[in-house]
């Protein structure tokens, strides 16, 4: 939980930047795991529970990639899921978008 300390405007005369919250920094570098389900009402379970809890993203291989801290939520929630490990570099970054295709 992050200490909020008040802020003293002017200190001798001379104003002083100080920060209004101090946190220990946490990365925000989550791990994200690649799981994968045993039947559809399995997803349609994690995917429920996960909406605007966790990000993440689903294929329609049935496959999805959570963060590592959705495990033990899911886990609680009964949802069965088998864990098929970290995510690569291509599956965590982004869909690039080239350029628009020339219209002939």
């Amino acid at each position: 939980m992050p200490h909020i300390r008040e802020v003293p405007w002017k200190r001798h005369g001379r104003w002083r930047a100080m920060p209004l919250v101090s946190i220990g920094f946490r990365s925000y570098d989550n791990f994200m795991i690649l799981i994968s389900f045993p039947n559809t009402e399995s997803k349609r379970l994690a995917l429920s529970r996960l909406a605007g809890r966790f990000a993440f993203k689903s294929w329609a291989t049935g496959e999805m990639l959570v963060p590592e801290d959705a495990l033990p939520f899911l886990a609680v929630q009964g949802v069965t899921f088998v864990v098929e490990g970290p995510a690569t570099f291509e599956q965590n970054g982004s869909a690039f978008r080239g350029a628009a295709a020339a219209a002939s």
